[in-house]
């Protein structure tokens, strides 16, 4: 894992230290917001919006003072809050008090924020005071090229004015490319110019150099490959960038990296401030009526709404509607790059099923999940994830059927990805329910899910994984088609997840797979790789200590007869799945709700809804696990010369 940045600069450092984005619910009482963002030692701003109600936006920030608010939305100048009405900043985050304003901390608010760190070509805030000088110079010490910067004057009313470095490519025959944060005009103005990385020009327009007037300056980094982030001190993690969207509204936008953050509009269009962002809801694919993207706009004070403007992608995202031939800014932070440090921070099994919200705990936002009703037969595994906005589910059975309302799970369709702490929103569920779900956060070299769509012949797939995938598995999401499963324990042999099939053939994977791409069939296959369709790809890796993906040969063929399997762990796998690739068998699984013990287990299964009499089929071991032959050729873990593949999480 990367180590942490000299203080005031940014080389080495992951962005989870630098950039954060938080939901909470507002109590009216004492709250402790950890972001994991040095506030107080680093200094930065924290961006606050309502989710749920019409409340203004509400800037704070470290440099002017965490007491002092600004309100994006209006041209209000800076007002001093009272306690309560205010954020403490901490070396964590911030905390919270009793607020009943309504707009930081009122019982009963949906509430999203998101946290800048001051560094070194990331983000810095100053402030200085006008002095009526036309084109006056300022200086500042972002230490890169400039993406953005916005400007609000503190004593007075005024405009928000913005400078963006493609507006200004955009508008350079006459240099008018300021716009205005505060509403959707156009961007036409030459209030900020002539910018470098050591400085930048003012007009002496009262929005930013009144004689005598106090000012704040919010300056945006453009790693434009040339970041000093992440582990190898090499990768970007902010961009400001633009596209021209073609004649159909649509664009694909190629920044390097998967961003968990867009701010993004027209600007050369009477457009708004749009804000998506992947902890509230941001789409990588076609969405599915009711669920798309959850926007809230800068320049205005409504509610979170929906968006089906823009769609996530491994490398940025798409624009996909809306805005034919208009040219668009936008300003976009990476998602989280670090390592996990132990498997519980990005691996959590849960059964203690909760009526409060989120259903399941795991101590971190959810990327994707398996729910079990163990017991009911009727109701298979569901797995849902985030980018599919999920709050509509996929069944491992019998029927391949594409992504459809689950609306008997139990009765009730809805999940929620907004939480810090684990996912679930089963609004009608009864906690009388035997249910459990295992939860995987996406992390460097474990865990990825990326939605693509299927691009025909021998065309590489991105991914985020950033290490070789060992097990894959891909559905189509609107349409019928068997669940792919491609494993290095069979090489390129196929095996579908919703049935108990065999390995076989080699129809739909090639070689060639990387750490930053994948591949499926050569051809135009309906399950995989069809150019119509889409699909999704969940992507596992073995990871040092915390995940194992692998394979045995069985070598038992009486009582007794076991095979030790070396995971590499510290202790007893929470999770193992295992599946007989040479027989027709089911994926069996064993967690550590249902217990994996030196005896009988009960047997479960990714592929059925049923849960059989509890069998000695393996056993645990201080770093893995051990597989025991037992005289039954559907449950034998250890069959002589037969392949076995699994994967196993500490």
């Amino acid at each position: 894992m990367a180590a942490a940045g000299a203080a005031g600069g940014g080389g080495g450092e992951n962005v989870e230290s630098l950039f954060a984005t938080y939901t909470y619910d507002g109590n009216s009482g004492n709250q402790t917001i950890t972001t994991g963002l040095d506030m107080t030692g680093q200094g930065g701003m924290t961006w606050f919006k309502t989710r749920s109600h019409a409340f203004s936006h509400l800037i704070f920030d470290t440099v002017r003072g965490e007491t002092k608010r600004l309100m994006p939305a209006t041209t209000s100048n800076e007002d001093v809050q009272a306690s309560g009405r205010h954020p403490t900043f901490t070396s964590t985050g911030f905390t919270l008090a009793n607020d009943t304003s309504g707009d930081l901390n009122y019982s009963g608010r949906e509430m999203g924020s998101w946290s800048f760190r001051q560094a070194d070509k990331f983000f810095k805030i100053f402030t200085y005071t006008g002095d009526g000088v036309n084109n006056r110079t300022i200086s500042h010490s972002l230490g890169s090229e400039v993406g953005m910067i916005i400007i609000k004057r503190t004593d007075s009313s005024d405009n928000w004015n913005v400078y963006h470095r493609k507006a200004a490519s955009y508008n350079q025959t006459n240099g008018y490319y300021t716009g205005r944060f505060d509403s959707n005009v156009q961007f036409g103005y030459r209030t900020i110019h002539t910018v470098t990385s050591t400085n930048f020009k003012v007009s002496s327009d009262s929005g930013v150099n009144a004689n005598g007037g106090t000012y704040v300056v919010y300056m945006f980094a453009h790693n434009g490959g040339n970041g000093t982030f992440g582990e190898t001190s090499d990768q970007d993690i902010i961009s400001c960038g633009g596209f021209t969207a073609d004649s159909t509204g649509y664009a694909e936008i190629d920044m390097g990296f998967e961003p968990q953050f867009v701010l993004y509009r027209p600007s050369d269009d009477t457009s708004d401030w749009k804000i998506i962002d992947s902890m509230r809801g941001f789409m990588g694919g076609v969405p599915f009526y009711p669920i798309y993207n959850r926007e809230l706009v800068a320049n205005r004070t409504a509610a979170e709404g929906a968006n089906d403007g823009i769609h996530l992608t491994a490398k940025g995202f798409n624009q996909v509607s809306g805005y034919a031939n208009k040219n668009f800014i936008y300003l976009a932070v990476r998602r989280p790059m670090a390592a996990p440090a132990s498997a519980t921070d990005c691996f959590a099994v849960d059964g203690s099923f909760s009526y409060s919200r989120p259903n399941f705990y795991s101590g971190w936002p959810v990327d994707f999940s398996i729910v079990y009703s163990n017991g009911t037969s009727s109701q298979y595994p569901r797995w849902s994830y985030r980018k599919g906005m999920a709050q509509y589910n996929f069944a491992f059975n019998s029927d391949p059927s594409g992504y459809s309302i689950d609306s008997g799970y139990p009765s009730y369709p809805y999940i929620a990805w907004d939480y810090m702490t684990g996912f679930g929103d089963f609004g009608n569920m009864s906690p009388n329910y035997n249910v459990e779900a295992h939860m995987w956060k996406r992390a460097k070299g474990f865990m990825d899910v990326q939605i693509f769509k299927g691009l025909g012949g021998n065309t590489p797939v991105p991914h985020n994984l950033e290490a070789t995938p060992e097990f894959m598995l891909i559905k189509k999401r609107n349409g019928s088609g068997n669940w792919m499963c491609k494993h290095t324990g069979i090489g390129l042999k196929e095996i579908t997840l919703n049935g108990t099939s065999v390995q076989s053939g080699s129809n739909y994977w090639q070689t060639g797979d990387s750490a930053t791409h994948f591949y499926t069939t050569s051809g135009n296959d309906n399950k995989v790789n069809n150019t119509s369709s889409e699909y999704i790809a969940v992507l596992f890796s073995s990871l040092d200590g915390i995940a194992k993906v692998g394979n045995y040969t069985g070598n038992g063929s009486g009582n007794g007869q076991n095979q030790t399997i070396d995971c590499g762990f510290s202790s007893t796998p929470r999770f193992i799945v295992i599946k007989n690739a040479d027989q027709y068998n089911r994926w069996y699984y064993w967690d550590s709700i249902n217990g994996i013990v030196a005896g009988s287990e009960l047997r479960n299964y990714w592929n059925s809804g049923s849960v059989d009499s509890a069998l000695d089929l393996i056993d645990p071991t201080s770093s893995g696990f051990t597989v025991n032959w037992y005289n039954h050729s559907d449950h034998n873990m250890n069959t002589n010369g037969h392949k076995y593949i699994y994967y196993a999480v500490a």
